[in-house]
């Protein structure tokens, strides 16, 4: 699924998995709520445009984000990204463990619920990190860590 333009628009309600993409978001200011983004094999999000959106913001709650090859993919974007009170967890299904990934922008990630009830980190819990460690780092890089506490301790229902 693709989502594009400069408006604001609200995806709710939807089931997007077992697909290679789950929703490639190009522009802002959208809001995804209430959405399964599951099993997918290279992504749930991304997040990449080229646009002059610099007081756009992108919103993610009470989303489930669960089991895709990574959870989320922040790259170039002139649109903020705030993900709050979703369920990341059984991302980075190649292994690396990884919930958001960052590599030209960060995002506001606090309060989501990371798989365990200490909060991102090794498994059983998600992670942030850059590709291909996703290890809580963000080496060589100026996009930065995602801030991530606080954190839920417990999944959030969606419905």
């Amino acid at each position: 699924m693709s989502v594009e333009g400069k408006g604001p628009h609200v995806i709710s309600g939807n089931k997007i998995t077992g697909n290679g993409f789950g929703i490639n978001v190009a522009g802002g200011s959208f809001q995804f709520m209430h959405n399964m983004v599951a099993g997918n094999d290279v992504y749930g999000f991304e997040f990449f445009d080229d646009l002059d959106l610099p007081h756009a913001t992108n919103l993610l709650t009470l989303n489930d984000i669960v089991g895709n090859g990574v959870g989320l993919s922040i790259n170039r974007t002139s649109a903020g990204v705030k993900v709050n009170k979703n369920n990341l967890y059984g991302n980075g299904t190649d292994g690396s463990n990884c919930a958001i990934i960052v590599s030209q922008n960060s995002a506001d990630a606090r309060n989501n619920y990371w798989g365990a009830p200490t909060g991102p980190g090794k498994d059983p819990a998600d992670q942030v990190g850059q590709e291909p460690f996703c290890d809580g780092t963000v080496p060589g890089n100026d996009a930065g860590m995602p801030v991530t506490t606080p954190f839920s301790k417990d999944p959030f229902v969606i419905n």
